[in-house]
């Protein structure tokens, strides 16, 4: 997709304009949607929301931790835990949560919810179509449809493509790609109380491997194969380990597949523009909020959303919203780095995360919400000589 301004792109086809087009209706889009509506100030804005496709499948779960009182979208929680356990072939850790709790919300509650609520508002509106192009001039942004153009003072897109081999050079470029299914057994196997965020035991394929259980019942979880690494598996590995590891840790041969979800986040230390210096703003993965070293995307959105409404309040350029710490992107690529050269021993750096930090500085750490003092006590508690050489290897600073 060709994001510079055409020459055709607003003279051939109809016009209608917004005061905000949003430009892809998934998380970030529905998630600033939401954000908009919520705000006093904006109540009198007219917002668009264009995709081509209506997510009404059930092809999509988000996890994220909150204390407890700040829970995003409580409505939309199906599930929700106080503890968590961490699983490697030498420990297995039952992680009480303190203040935080673990929540998931799956994406047809999301998109269902969302549309209806926003709909209620003749100022929010649905349209399905295929984006061809979009852009910014002096007037403000412009999004080309198949059938129309429209035009308002913002543009949000959450369109993402890859950065040009140019651009990464000097970046290291990973994917957090998995499978998940969602299982119903007729057996009881399952430990309502305790989801799996990260299960080690799995064969470790020259990268950070691993499952993940969310459980939600005795008989019915989400169970996902997930690995961080260049690229992506054929389809049939990911199903075949999902049987593998539900016939070795939970005795399961036979058992229903009720939906399957599948995905693949860019996870790179490199900066994401915040859109195009005029009326284009990126949102979701398109502006980095994938975090670099984990892929946790949900969360950040949120908070992401929040700061673009903020500065709409003030009369401030939403792009100025993407504040993107220098200090993380230097530990993300840490990290990156130590993903790459540790391989199959990677799971080791995680366990002594978990093991050797009280639970509160970890999820605060992997939210982006510590300060350089905890972060420097999380470096600490986790093999020296792994980090060293990666600091050494990178050229990393402490500034």
């Amino acid at each position: 997709m060709n994001f510079k301004p055409s020459a055709s792109a607003l003279g051939l086809v109809a016009v209608d304009h917004f005061d905000y087009i949003i430009a892809g209706a998934g998380a970030a889009g529905l998630s600033l949607a939401w954000q908009i509506s919520q705000s006093p100030q904006l109540a009198d804005k007219t917002v668009l929301l264009l995709d081509q496709e209506q997510k009404v499948k059930n092809d999509r779960t988000w996890s994220f931790w909150a204390e407890k009182g700040m829970e995003i979208f409580p409505d939309l929680l199906y599930r929700s835990w106080d503890q968590i356990q961490f699983l490697t072939p030498e420990r297995n850790l039952n992680l009480h949560m303190g203040n935080y709790r673990y929540h998931l919300i799956r994406g047809e509650d999301y998109h269902r919810q969302l549309r209806e609520k926003l709909g209620q508002e003749e100022r929010f509106v649905f349209r399905q179509a295929r984006i061809e192009d979009l852009g910014s001039d002096a007037q403000g942004g412009w999004v080309k449809s198949e059938a129309k153009t429209y035009t308002s003072s913002y543009v949000f897109s959450s369109l993402y493509e890859k950065p040009s081999a140019e651009r990464l050079k000097g970046h290291i470029y990973l994917l957090q790609h998995f499978v998940g299914h969602v299982v119903r057994s007729k057996e009881a196997v399952f430990d309502i109380h305790r989801p799996v965020m990260m299960d080690f035991r799995v064969p470790q394929l020259n990268h950070p491997t691993f499952m993940y259980l969310m459980p939600f019942s005795a008989h019915e979880a989400l169970v996902e194969y997930t690995l961080f690494s260049p690229q992506t598996l054929e389809p049939s590995a990911y199903e075949e380990a999902i049987r593998a590891y539900l016939k070795t840790y939970y005795a399961l041969e036979e058992y229903e597949v009720l939906h399957e979800e599948r995905g693949a986040i860019p996870m790179t230390d490199y900066a994401f523009p915040s859109g195009d210096d005029q009326a284009v703003v990126n949102i979701g993965t398109a502006a980095g909020m994938s975090k670099a070293s984990t892929g946790y995307t949900f969360y950040r959105i949120q908070k992401h959303s929040r700061n673009i409404v903020h500065q709409l309040e003030r009369g401030q350029s939403p792009a100025l919203a993407q504040q993107q710490s220098s200090w993380k992107l230097k530990m993300d690529k840490l990290m990156l780095h130590l993903m790459l050269k540790e391989g199959n021993d990677t799971w080791k750096i995680f366990q002594e995360l978990f093991e050797n930090n009280p639970i509160h500085r970890v999820l605060s750490f992997l939210n982006e919400e510590t300060g350089y003092f905890e972060d420097l006590l999380i470096m600490n508690s986790v093999p020296s000589a792994p980090f060293i050489r990666a600091v050494i290897e990178t050229g990393w600073k402490f500034s």
